[in-house]
């Protein structure tokens, strides 16, 4: 539906951001050794332990963001600066729900991590974890409540499937007799991932799930 971190980029590199970047590092002294965007963004993405300049900049960045961010310009750059947490949340509930729309998804996520910016209290410190982990428990949300949609939906159809028939591809002979905690079940146990989801925490840089 015309999101792309691909657009995101682009407009990170645009005369117009070039603009506000800078006027933002003449806003924010601790953005001053960060010539340009692609920078900043390195600066964030590496696993370096300069966490306190972190929390310093991300605070600006939110503050900002939860001032106006200049027409959205403040949203594009912590879409990017997120994108690698945005991935990771992704990829672990793709492999919760298989038939996710992934490109609705994918929005979903984003606009629950401006909601979280601009909506959510944030202490000074890990910032960037306390983001994350908030947007996680999120989108958790989400998929769960489109799981138990979706149960409910093949539930009725097999209530009017003649002969108490197993949904399309269960084949199980046993599903008759445990039909029952079969739709108590968050999640199909296939391949252990209710064991390994979300089992772990954010890394201190709040951008990367760790086991």
């Amino acid at each position: 539906m015309g999101f792309s971190f691909s657009r995101i980029e682009e407009e990170l590199r645009s005369e117009r951001f070039g603009r506000y970047y800078d006027r933002l590092r003449r806003e924010c002294p601790q953005l001053a050794p960060f010539h340009d965007p692609s920078s900043l963004l390195s600066f964030f993405h590496e696993r370096n332990g300069d966490y306190l300049t972190k929390d310093l900049l991300l605070a600006f960045l939110v503050e900002t963001c939860r001032r106006g961010g200049h027409d959205g310009l403040m949203a594009v750059l912590l879409l990017a600066l997120f994108k690698p947490a945005i991935k990771a949340i992704f990829k672990l509930n793709r492999k919760r729900w298989r038939s996710l729309d992934g490109r609705d998804f994918v929005q979903d996520i984003c606009l629950f991590l401006l909601e979280i910016i601009r909506e959510t209290e944030i202490a000074p410190q890990k910032v960037a974890s306390q983001i994350a982990g908030r947007l996680k428990n999120r989108t958790r949300g989400l998929i769960n409540q489109k799981l138990r949609k979706e149960r409910f939906e093949i539930a009725g159809e097999m209530e009017s499937t003649p002969d108490n028939q197993p949904p399309s591809g269960n084949d199980d002979p046993a599903w008759a007799q445990s039909r029952p905690t079969w739709l108590s079940e968050e999640i199909s146990d296939d391949g252990n991932w209710r064991g390994s989801l979300f089992t772990g925490g954010w890394d201190d840089d709040g951008f990367r799930i760790t086991d």
